[in-house]
């Protein structure tokens, strides 16, 4: 995480540099009045029951319903504010996970992902082919979508110890931030106009790649480290 942020900064900073050295918000003060408290109680409850379910077993899409009741019956959300919504950002989304959700019940991706990992005795290069394909997945739709597709095969692919496939493999699919229908941030930067697409692309194939590659070797490093850890120990 520390390289990857650090490369980010350094990438960013020469793709796009700035004369200014410093930025100055004016950000100002703002009353607490009672919808404010309210947003505050209420973001606060939504998210420890988020982080509880396990223990209530309210599913986490009613509880996601919680702040709407809410803010609407409170009046803090109005009939201007669904207005000024960003739906064509929404529809980005959604359509996102609809693409992802089509590869994963049609069995396309399954049968994608499995004609193309060969057969080798070093797990590493299967969990690399699908390092790639949960990262290339995430950038072309959601994030979550490419988890659920890829997450699978990575479980059935190291059978006696998941987690050497399944954690980078995880973290891979985290890297779509190439196109802004990969996930909510870059769809938001997106719709705010400021970003041009093709500095997005050109920035975030870097960043995914160099990503990938950082996972790999980290996992592999790791493996190799602890399974030598363990037969010293043995």
């Amino acid at each position: 995480m520390a390289l990857l942020l650090a490369f980010t900064f350094f990438l960013l900073k020469v793709s796009f540099p700035i004369s200014r050295e410093s930025v100055d918000l004016q950000l100002g003060e703002k009353p607490v009045t009672a919808h404010r408290t309210l947003v505050y109680a209420t973001f606060f409850v939504t998210v420890a029951l988020w982080v509880t379910d396990t223990l209530h077993g309210i599913p986490t899409a009613l509880i996601a319903l919680v702040p709407v009741l809410v803010f609407g019956f409170a009046g803090v959300l109005e009939r201007r504010h669904l207005r000024e919504i960003s739906w064509d950002i929404l529809l980005l989304i959604g359509g996102g996970i609809a693409l992802g959700v089509g590869l994963k019940e049609t069995g396309l991706a399954k049968t994608i992902v499995a004609q193309i990992l060969p057969t080798t005795l070093d797990p590493v290069v299967p969990v690399l082919i699908l390092c790639v394909m949960g990262a290339f997945l995430a950038t072309v739709m959601s994030n979550t979508a490419a988890s659920n597709i890829v997450l699978p095969l990575a479980v059935t692919l190291a059978a006696a110890h998941p987690e050497t496939a399944v954690i980078p493999v995880a973290l891979c699919a985290s890297f779509g931030m190439a196109l802004p229908i990969s996930t909510p941030p870059n769809a938001i930067a997106y719709g705010s106009g400021l970003i041009d697409p093709r500095n997005m692309f050109r920035v975030g194939t870097v960043v995914t790649v160099v990503g990938v590659v950082l996972v790999v070797v980290y996992s592999w490093v790791v493996v190799r480290l602890l399974s030598s850890i363990y037969l010293t120990a043995n």
